[in-house]
């Protein structure tokens, strides 16, 4: 399963979903800018420095926030359904092992996705990361315009083919 910013957030939580419910989980992840900190309260480096972002200003990480959640409860943000990156070890340790996760430099989101990594690594969890700096959030679909989100949709397809190719071979 693959998926971009609040896809990257469905992908992850559908496999959150599938081991709590003892079905097929995906047999891989590719997510690109995930969307894996739901919280209001939440203070990265990434959301200060792109406070005002063309593409995500932090108004509108709130109005999602305000939309997603009815009732404003702490407790109910840090749920790992709403927000992936509060999962539990024990859940993060059944995802599969294949996991591709992207970065953009210029991205609100960017230190979220980066805690995610972080912590899958530090769980033995092997994660394939590509970082891109200099590209804003959604840069998958500027790739006419910018070159490098160009040749990182190219790594998109090229990971997801050689996902396919590893599961293939078990």
């Amino acid at each position: 399963m693959c998926g971009d910013s609040a896809g990257g957030n469905l992908v992850l939580t559908t496999a959150y979903k599938a081991i709590e419910e003892n079905i097929r989980v995906p047999d891989a992840l590719l997510l690109a800018y995930p969307a894996v900190d739901l919280t209001k309260d939440t203070i990265t480096p990434s959301r200060v420095m792109y406070i005002n972002d063309v593409l995500v200003p932090y108004h509108a990480l709130l109005l999602c926030h305000d939309s997603y959640f009815a009732v404003e409860t702490h407790s109910k943000t840090k749920y790992h359904l709403c927000s992936p990156l509060y999962a539990p070890d024990q859940l993060l340790l059944k995802l599969p092992s294949l996991i591709t996760i992207m970065t953009a430099g210029l991205d609100p989101l960017a230190d979220d996705g980066l805690k995610l990594v972080r912590r899958l690594e530090n769980l033995g969890k092997k994660v394939e990361h590509f970082h891109y700096r200099g590209v804003p959030h959604g840069f998958l679909n500027f790739g006419q315009v910018i070159s490098m989100a160009s040749d990182a949709k190219n790594k998109a397809c090229e990971v997801l083919q050689e996902m396919i190719r590893k599961l293939e071979e078990n």
